[in-house]
């Protein structure tokens, strides 16, 4: 959740996303299918992607619950219904939905969330359980970090074009 004390944050954020091709066109959102759902073992595997920079994580990696993702959607959505019909029409941004793969590094209050997020053509792909990474540089794929404590993103970044 992006707060008014870090407005530095949210200005980055959006010309993040309004200068990256990745989301918007007709933007479906996050897909009504939910989240892919990858196994502990492949879980490293979504913090080593090609074409972007990713977290590089600390402590253990484990994988969110079911609340947590949620939590982090429902806010992603918010942000992304916040940025209006202007943001949302550029037609550099990937159309339809997206579906995201969750893993959590870090402990206590510096436990962190990596969302990697692909459009649902590139999810239909996925082997069960195994994580997709998008090394080409296209179809739109792009991540984004969100500490749980705080329920704030961070470092949101989509693959090279």
């Amino acid at each position: 959740m992006f707060r008014p004390k870090f407005k530095l944050a949210s200005l980055l954020f959006i010309a993040f996303f309004s200068a990256v091709p990745a989301l918007a066109g007709d933007w479906a959102g996050l897909s009504a299918k939910g989240p892919l759902v990858i196994n502990l073992e492949n879980a490293p595997a979504l913090f080593e992607q090609c074409s972007r920079a990713s977290p590089k994580p600390s402590g253990k990696i484990w994988l969110p619950s079911e609340s947590e993702v949620i939590e982090m959607e429902e806010k992603l959505v918010k942000i992304f219904d916040s940025l209006g019909d202007e943001f949302l029409s550029d037609p550099r941004w990937s159309k339809g939905a997206y579906r995201g793969q969750y893993a959590g590094y870090g402990t206590g209050s510096e436990r962190h969330i990596y969302g990697a997020y692909v459009t649902e053509e590139a999810a239909s792909n996925q082997a069960k359980g195994e994580v997709i990474l998008v090394c080409d540089g296209g179809p739109a794929a792009w991540g984004i970090l969100f500490k749980v404590a705080t329920s704030e993103f961070f470092q949101p970044v989509a693959n090279a074009r």
